[in-house]
């Protein structure tokens, strides 16, 4: 959502898989972003592994949830270690996502940033945008969250197409949706920029008159 915001006009158009824009007095609510054994700064021997499998294993998704297709785990997880230079193998993490996050989290807002906010990031739009999320995923239980999201959009986000930006649920699946149901979601993506091209395609007739 951030890179829609940052990036819009470079873009012809983003998709948000399970990203909640939640009012402030329900963001308020969340805990911290948490720290997981897996944000360690890489080269760190408290994060590595002499053998690559014993790696692998440790990996694991972030928020937890059960993950029954098990292939799809495995896979990401044999493309998320590396070895480094002493020969260790780590995870392939970005150091710096931990606190990037905690810069603009209920609490730690600077007045100067509030624009930046997580509760505003559907404001000023200037690319399109669709969306899709978990049936049940633990960042949409609250019913208020989605209507939150099309009411921002609807009224601060004309260039996106305001309250007619699709906003999916994705059945029988969490937050984790390219885990859960895969083929569904591959449909959603497929479906939206099939339609965006459609209407990039389209020509009106009286230009040819």
């Amino acid at each position: 959502m951030r890179c829609a915001k940052m990036h819009g006009v470079d873009l012809a158009g983003v998709i948000a898989v399970d990203s909640a824009i939640m009012p402030k007095e329900l963001t308020e609510l969340l805990p911290p972003p948490p720290k997981s054994s897996m944000q360690k700064k890489r080269g760190d021997p408290a994060g590595c592994e002499s053998e690559r499998l014993a790696m692998e294993a440790r990996f694991k998704l972030m928020p937890p949830q059960p993950c029954d297709n098990t292939w799809a785990l495995d896979y990401v997880a044999e493309h998320s270690v590396e070895q480094n230079a002493e020969g260790l193998w780590q995870f392939k993490i970005d150091p710096e996502r931990s606190s990037r996050m905690r810069m603009h989290w209920p609490g730690n807002v600077d007045p100067a940033l509030e624009a930046e906010a997580l509760w505003l990031q559907l404001r000023g739009l200037t690319c399109r945008l669709a969306m899709c999320y978990g049936e049940h995923s633990m960042m949409f239980t609250n019913p208020d969250v989605v209507d939150f999201m099309r009411n921002e959009l609807g009224q601060h986000s004309a260039a996106t197409g305001g309250a007619m930006v699709p906003i999916v649920k994705i059945p029988a699946c969490q937050h984790h949706v390219m885990f859960d149901q895969p083929i569904a979601l591959v449909a959603f993506l497929l479906g939206t920029i099939a339609e965006w091209e459609r209407v990039d395609s389209k020509v009106d007739p009286r230009s040819k008159l």
